[in-house]
C-alpha cells in the first residue's frame, strides 16, 4: 500500500473539547443532543426556547416503565413489541432519557434517499395472468391486495392509476410532508381517505418537484395502457388497491405538529423513524379493510457500525405477519468501495473521498480492542487575516470512554481550510463508544463549504482487527491508494461487498437487487436509447446494484429483478424540470386523457427492481392471503432462476436468484406437489386465453398434436383434449368458477408449458 509521506506543511494547534453522552444513543441522536445544547447556550436571555422533538425507536429494559419517557416530556406514539416503542422525545432531554434504568437504547437516523413493458415478460409475470381479447379477464392481478408505496413525487391523475372505466384506484393517501393542522394518529402530515378527493388533489405535495414515486408505483401496480407508438404497458399487480405514502427525502428542517399530545413541541426534527410510521400506516389500512398487504420502499441509507441494527430489524419485523410483507431496495452502491479491514498489529493508512455534499456523512470503525486513529490534515489556517500553510495530525483518545458508566466520548467539530484560494472549509468530529465487547468509533463529516472530490487520509493501528465502513454516496474509500485491498479482484467481479443499504440490510424484510434485461429501447423519436450505456450484458447483476453481506455476515439481497431501462409513469407535474436532463432522450408517449398528455420514462436502479418484486408478492398474496415474509422467502428460494455461474446459492450478488412470478405462483398454490407433470414455465410459442368460459389455444405450424389437460387447484384432472390445429377452442362451461391450471404438451419444447386461468 502507498505510504503517506510528510507533506510540506506546518503544525497547528487544534482545539478539541469533549463531552460525555450515554452510549445507549446512536451517533445521530448524540449529534442532535449536542446541537440542542449549543443552541441553548447561545439563546438570548428572556427568549422562549424552542422545544423540538424527534421520533425515536426506544428499546425498554425488561419491566421498564414508560414513565422514563413521559416524565421527561416525551410521548409514546406506538408500541411495536413488548419492549420496543416509537416515541416522540424532546431533543434537549435525550441524555436524561437515555440514562434512565428503564431505557436500554435510543435509535434514530437522518432521512434516507430515493435509491415496463418487458419487465413483466422477463420475470414470467405476464404469464401469471393471460388476459382475453374481449374481457381482459385474468387469473391473478393483485385484486383484493393492498399495494403500498412509501415514496415521493406522486401524480394521481396519470392513467396508470385509474381502472378501465377511468375511476381512480388510489384508496387512501398519507402525505407526511404536507403542512396541515388536521389532526391524525400519526402526528405529522395529512391523511386523505376519499378516492375522489385524492384524484382532485392531483398528487402529493411535492408533485411539482419530484417524479420518483409515480415511476415506482407504475411498475408495481400501474393499470394497462396502450401506447400511441409502442406496445402496451402494464404494472405487475394492476388490479390491486393502491395506498401510497409521500415521505420526506428533501431533509426539511422541521415538520408542523397536528396531533394532540405532540402539541407540547414546537416542531419535529425529521428522522427515519417517520418512514416506519409510513409503512405502519399502510399496514393499518390493510388491517382495517381485512386485506393482505405488501409495502414497497425504494429508498435507503448507509449501514453503520453505530446503528442499533437489532432495534430496526425488530421494528420492521413487528409490523409484518401473515399477509403483511415489507420490501426494500438493496441500493445502488455496488460500485462504491465502502468497506476496508485492517489486520491486527499492522499499521496502515487509507485515503477517503468526500464524494458529494451530504448532511452528516460518516465513517464508522469497530474493533474488539482500543485502537489508534490518526487523521492527517493538509490545510491552511487564517492568521492575522492571512492564510498560512499548516500541518495537523489529529489523534483520538479512547481513554476518555468510561464503559462502567455507559458513556461515549465525543469531540467537538474541528474546522480546516483546505484550499488557499477558495477557502474550502471541512469540519469533522468524532464519537467513541464502548458497546458490549466492541469499541465503535465514528469520524463524521460536518463540512461547511468544502468541495467534493477532496482526498483525506487516516492511519490506524491496533492490537485487534479493525473494520471501517464508509457512507454511501458521501464518503468512500480510495482503492487506488490501497494496494493491500482486494480492489482488483472485486472490480473484476463487478461489485463491492458491504455496499447494501439500510433497512434493506435487515433479515426481517425482503431486499431486492437489480439485473439488466434491456440494453436499449426505442424512444419517442424512434431512436435507440439506454439509461446507462455502460451496461451491455443481459441476465447479470448490474455493476451498481448493492452487494452483501450485512454487518452481521448474513446474505443479502434476498432476490434480484430487472432494474435497468425500466419504463413507467412520468409525473406530468414535474415533467418540465427534467426536459433538459437525463429524461430528454428517454420519454415515451403513452396516452392522452382529460386533455392532458401523459408520458412514460425510462429509469434505472434498485428503485425500479424493488416494485417489480413487490408487485409479484401482491400476486402471491392474492393466491394465499396469509403468506408471511419467511414463507415468501421460501418460495423465492425454490423458484428463482440462477442466471450466473455461481457455485453457491443464495449469494451476496443475486440472493436466491432472479424472481419468477409464475413459478412462484404455482409454488404458492402447491401445484407442483399435486400435479406430477405440470410445467413450471409457460410455452413460448403457444398462447392460452380464456373468455366466457371458452378456452382458446393458439400455437405454431408443426406443433401438434397438442395434448391439453385442465386441473383444479387441488390437483384433480377435470378436462383433457387433443388437437392438431394451429388454433382450437374448448367449451369449459361445465366447470364451476375458480382457478385452474392448463397444461399444454406438444412435440416441441417451445410449445409446451402451463398457465393459470380464472373461470
Amino acid at each position: 500500500m502507498k505510504k503517506i509521506f510528510m507533506l510540506f506543511m506546518l503544525n497547528i494547534m487544534v482545539m478539541m473539547a469533549w463531552a460525555s453522552h450515554p452510549a445507549k444513543m446512536n451517533l445521530w441522536l448524540n449529534h442532535l443532543s449536542d446541537e440542542a445544547k449549543r443552541q441553548e447556550a447561545t439563546r438570548a436571555k428572556g427568549t422562549t426556547p424552542e422545544k423540538v422533538g424527534v421520533l425515536t425507536l426506544v428499546r425498554m429494559a425488561k419491566g421498564g416503565s414508560e414513565n422514563a419517557i413521559t416524565d421527561h416530556g416525551g410521548f409514546v406514539v406506538k408500541q411495536l413489541t413488548g419492549d420496543l416503542v416509537i416515541a416522540l422525545l424532546p431533543v434537549d432531554k435525550l441524555d436524561a432519557i437515555a440514562i434512565e434504568p428503564s431505557v436500554r437504547r435510543l435509535s434514530a437516523n437522518p432521512l434516507a434517499k430515493a435509491l415496463m413493458d418487458s419487465v413483466r415478460y422477463k420475470i414470467n409475470a405476464d404469464k401469471a395472468y393471460i388476459p382475453s381479447a374481449a374481457t381482459q379477464q385474468t387469473a391473478f392481478t393483485g385484486k383484493g391486495v393492498v399495494t403500498g408505496v412509501c415514496d415521493s413525487g406522486f401524480d394521481f391523475t396519470h392513467p396508470m392509476f385509474q381502472d378501465e372505466f377511468g375511476n381512480p384506484r388510489i384508496k387512501s393517501f398519507y402525505d407526511q410532508i404536507e403542512q396541515s393542522s388536521t389532526a391524525n394518529y400519526y402526528g405529522i402530515g395529512r391523511i386523505y381517505d376519499s378516492s375522489e378527493e385524492i384524484f382532485e388533489l392531483g398528487g402529493s405535495s411535492d408533485k411539482k418537484s419530484q417524479i420518483h414515486g409515480s415511476h415506482v408505483l407504475g411498475i408495481m401496480a400501474g393499470s394497462p395502457l396502450t401506447g400511441q407508438k409502442h406496445k402496451d404497458y402494464t404494472g405487475i399487480a394492476y388490479e390491486s388497491d393502491i395506498v401510497p405514502v409521500c415521505i420526506d427525502f428533501a431533509s426539511r428542517n422541521t415538520h408542523n405538529i397536528n396531533y394532540t399530545g405532540f402539541d407540547a413541541f414546537s416542531s419535529i426534527a425529521p428522522s427515519d423513524v417517520e418512514y416506519l410510521l409510513a409503512n405502519l400506516y399502510v399496514m393499518d389500512y390493510a388491517e382495517a379493510h381485512n386485506q393482505p398487504c405488501v409495502v414497497n420502499n425504494s429508498w435507503g441509507g448507509p449501514m453503520s457500525f453505530d446503528t442499533n441494527a437489532e432495534d430496526y430489524n425488530d421494528a420492521y419485523a413487528s409490523i409484518q405477519g401473515p399477509g403483511r410483507v415489507v420490501v426494500f431496495a438493496a441500493g445502488n452502491s455496488g460500485d462504491q468501495y465502502l468497506y476496508h479491514k485492517w489486520k491486527a498489529n499492522t499499521p496502515d493508512t487509507l485515503a477517503f473521498t468526500l464524494s458529494k455534499d451530504a448532511n452528516l456523512g460518516f465513517i464508522t470503525f469497530r474493533s474488539k480492542q482500543p485502537f489508534t486513529l490518526t487523521r492527517l490534515v493538509d490545510k491552511y489556517r487564517e492568521v492575522d487575516g492571512k492564510l498560512k500553510s499548516m500541518t495537523d495530525t489529529v489523534r483520538y483518545d479512547f481513554s476518555k470512554v468510561n464503559a462502567a458508566q455507559d458513556t461515549a466520548y465525543y469531540t467537538e467539530k474541528t474546522t480546516f481550510i483546505y484550499n488557499r484560494r477558495n477557502k474550502d472549509r471541512y469540519s469533522f468530529y468524532a464519537e467513541i463508544i464502548k458497546r458490549g465487547n466492541e469499541y465503535i468509533m465514528a469520524l463524521v463529516d460536518d463540512r461547511e463549504t468544502g468541495a467534493i472530490g477532496t482526498s483525506h487520509y487516516i492511519a490506524l493501528e491496533g492490537d485487534d482487527d479493525i473494520e471501517a465502513l464508509g457512507s454511501i454516496d458521501c464518503i468512500t474509500f480510495d482503492p487506488q491508494d490501497d494496494s493491500d485491498s482486494n480492489y482488483d479482484e472485486l472490480r473484476e467481479e463487478g461489485g463491492y461487498p458491504y455496499s447494501i443499504c439500510s433497512p434493506g440490510c435487515y433479515n426481517s424484510v425482503i431486499s431486492v437487487g437489480a439485473i439488466n434485461t434491456r440494453t436499449w429501447f426505442e424512444n419517442i423519436d424512434d431512436r435507440c436509447m439506454s439509461y446507462d450505456g455502460n451496461i451491455e450484458e443481459t441476465g447479470k447483476v448490474v455493476y451498481w446494484s448493492s452487494r452483501g453481506p450485512n454487518l452481521s455476515g448474513e446474505i443479502v439481497p434476498t432476490v434480484v429483478a430487472p432494474g435497468h431501462n425500466i419504463l413507467s409513469a412520468l409525473n406530468h407535474y414535474a415533467e418540465n424540470q427534467y426536459k433538459q436532463s437525463m429524461f430528454t432522450d428517454t420519454l415515451l408517449t403513452t396516452s392522452s386523457a382529460s386533455d392532458q398528455h401523459y408520458k412514460m420514462a425510462a429509469m434505472s436502479g434498485t428503485s425500479m427492481s424493488t416494485p417489480v418484486v413487490s408487485g409479484v408478492i401482491a400476486l402471491w398474496l392474492q393466491a394465499n392471503p396469509t403468506l408471511t415474509t419467511a414463507q415468501v422467502k421460501e418460495v423465492m428460494a425454490k423458484t428463482s432462476h440462477h442466471t450466473a455461474d455461481e457455485d453457491v446459492w443464495p449469494n451476496n450478488d443475486y440472493g436466491y436468484g432472479v424472481i419468477d412470478a409464475y413459478a412462484g405462483l404455482l409454488e404458492v398454490l402447491q401445484l407442483p406437489s399435486k400435479i406430477q407433470d405440470i410445467s413450471t414455465s409457460q410455452p413460448a410459442q403457444t398462447k392460452i386465453a380464456i373468455s366466457d368460459k371458452t378456452l382458446t389455444i393458439s400455437t405454431i405450424e408443426g406443433a401438434g398434436p397438442l395434448r391439453v389437460r385442465i386441473y383444479s387447484t387441488n390437483g384433480v384432472l377435470v378436462g383433457e383434449f387433443m388437437t392438431d390445429r394451429v388454433q382450437s377452442s374448448f367449451d369449459l362451461g361445465h366447470l364451476p368458477s375458480g382457478i385452474y391450471a392448463v397444461q399444454v404438451t406438444g412435440n416441441k419444447k417451445s410449445v409446451t408449458g402451463s398457465t393459470l386461468i380464472r373461470l
